[in-house]
């Protein structure tokens, strides 16, 4: 019976596929986690979305343990050396992804409880008090440093007399500080 408030009934909630992709998604479900759009009419979504979380949960439940036993108990029964080692192979590769999966899962919950955690600094802003020696610096640089960006400082060098130098061994030094807006050079295509 629909009461005051209550559009539907409770069982049909828990019935409505669309509500049940959304609530698992928001619970993180593996098989629903990378759902970005979910369709906004329910007939749009397959009866059948739902069966690889079923079949998990009902493994989960059930326990690990016993696939193990069985898949055990199949190589056993094998009557060949190679449907053994096939067998062997196959329980090694299915244990392996079992562990990979959980390896998963239990990463994916550290890195949400991570994401969740905030910090002393996440919360309060502060700004900082202004430090006198970066006022200082400020005013040294505005008012006592010339303001001339583009003339180059020169330094004085070890004068060289002319008659001791090859023209082999000259070299000009040039310190470039900054550069903007310079144009690159396109190679030609041929």
């Amino acid at each position: 019976m629909i009461q005051e408030f209550n559009f539907t009934t409770d069982e049909e909630i828990e019935n409505n596929r669309r509500f049940r992709l959304i609530s698992l998604r928001a619970q993180d479900e593996p098989e629903f986690r990378g759902f970005k759009m979910i369709p906004a009419m329910e007939r749009y979504i397959k009866r059948d979305q739902f069966d690889a979380y079923e079949k998990r949960k009902i493994k989960d439940i059930t326990g690990d343990e016993e696939d193990e036993k069985m898949d055990e108990s199949m190589t056993l029964r094998a009557s060949s050396k190679a449907k053994e080692l096939a067998n062997e192979i196959e329980l090694n590769r299915i244990k392996g992804q079992k562990i990979v999966r959980k390896i998963r899962e239990r990463i994916i919950k550290q890195f949400k409880f991570t994401q969740t955690q905030k910090t002393l600094a996440d919360m309060v802003i502060e700004e900082q008090v202004p430090n006198i020696n970066l006022l200082s610096n400020l005013f040294w640089t505005l008012y006592v440093e010339p303001r001339r960006p583009l003339y180059p400082s020169r330094r004085e060098r070890k004068k060289v007399k002319g008659q001791n130098v090859s023209p082999d061994e000259v070299s000009i030094l040039v310190n470039i500080v900054n550069a903007y807006d310079l144009p690159v050079r396109k190679e030609k295509l041929s």
